[in-house]
């Protein structure tokens, strides 16, 4: 998140010119994922995964929410959309699947990104 914000202040915006933040998957209830240093606390959290495995999904959504709300480049709607379905979304695939379904769902919803690119690493 800080390497994003300091990259769109850096360039004005420009999609372009930005690079790629790797975003960690695993379920932290089972104490797998180690992503406790990449949490900012100074950014809030607006959805939530509780007790439920959708970390993709509900992580997802809270980062468009925030990105839509502070920095003006983003989709509420969407964020919101993603939140909602996150369960049934989330439930019977594995982490990949539920990057691609991520990628999909921004492709027909949003209205903010027109084009969208998924890298992940094994």
């Amino acid at each position: 998140m800080r390497i994003g914000i300091r990259q769109w202040k850096k360039y004005g915006g420009n999609i372009e010119r930005m690079t790629w933040t790797p975003v960690s998957l695993g379920c932290l209830q089972d104490g797998q994922g180690g992503v406790e240093h990449l949490i900012v606390a100074s950014v809030p959290v607006k959805y939530r995964q509780f007790e439920e495995e959708t970390c993709t999904f509900s992580g997802f959504a809270s980062a468009l929410h925030y990105c839509s709300g502070v920095l003006k480049m983003g989709d509420k709607q969407l964020a919101s959309q993603l939140s909602s379905g996150a369960t049934s979304y989330a439930k019977g695939r594995n982490a990949q699947a539920q990057l691609d379904l991520i990628a999909k769902k921004v492709k027909e919803n949003s209205t903010y990104f027109r084009k969208s690119e998924l890298r992940a690493k094994q």
